[in-house]
């Protein structure tokens, strides 16, 4: 029985410090400063970071009105991030949320990139010059600037000219503006299309 009573016993042990690992990996989804009391290694207002291509044309530039740099973390924490991703080919996309951070991590090719997060009434932006003005929103968003993509695990409403729609996930092709929705636990893809379209068809 005491046997029995110390296996429990290193379950329960091995089942908090699995959900502690697990959960420290995304506290700052819900938490606005995950470094507790630590004072940043650069703190600044109204800040303007702008990153160039190599011919010299602009590839993003994202604004804040506060930074928080933490050097040992590798971490950049955000108020109020607003980032334009330009593109030569087509029009740029407008992104802005409450809040945010910048980390670097390594990719599947093991190439180390930036990795913006955007948290909070995420809205993305971009005017099409042929399909009108496409909309999406979600409470986070994952942004790769240098792959021209972006991801979220969270509901997110798409809203176009032809209407609505409503989906568990998202990714994004933000060069070709491509989307690939997907259904969540709770959340299937609902389409909801404006009745003057059903009129035109």
């Amino acid at each position: 029985m005491r046997e029995l009573l110390v296996f429990v016993a290193l379950l329960l042990v091995a089942a908090v410090t699995w959900y502690a690992t697990n959960s420290a990996s995304s506290i700052y989804l819900g938490e606005p400063d995950p470094i507790g009391t630590d004072e940043p290694d650069l703190y600044g207002k109204n800040i303007e970071l702008s990153q160039f291509n190599a011919d010299g044309s602009l590839h993003y530039r994202l604004l804040a009105t506060t930074i928080r740099q933490y050097k040992q973390q590798e971490l950049t924490q955000l108020t109020s991030p607003n980032l334009h991703l330009a593109n030569s080919e087509q029009q740029p996309w407008d992104i802005q949320s409450k809040r945010g951070a910048i980390r670097k991590q390594t990719n599947l090719q093991g190439v180390i990139e930036d990795m913006v997060s955007l948290i909070d009434d995420v809205h993305m932006v971009r005017n099409h010059p042929e399909h009108g003005l496409i909309t999406m929103r979600s409470q986070a968003l994952d942004i790769f600037p240098d792959r021209q993509y972006a991801e979220t695990d969270q509901a997110v409403i798409v809203e176009t000219n032809v209407g609505s729609t409503e989906a568990g996930g998202m990714r994004v092709d933000l060069e070709s503006g491509q989307l690939q929705l997907s259904s969540g636990p709770e959340l299937r893809v609902h389409t909801i299309v404006l009745p003057e379209q059903i009129k035109k068809s």
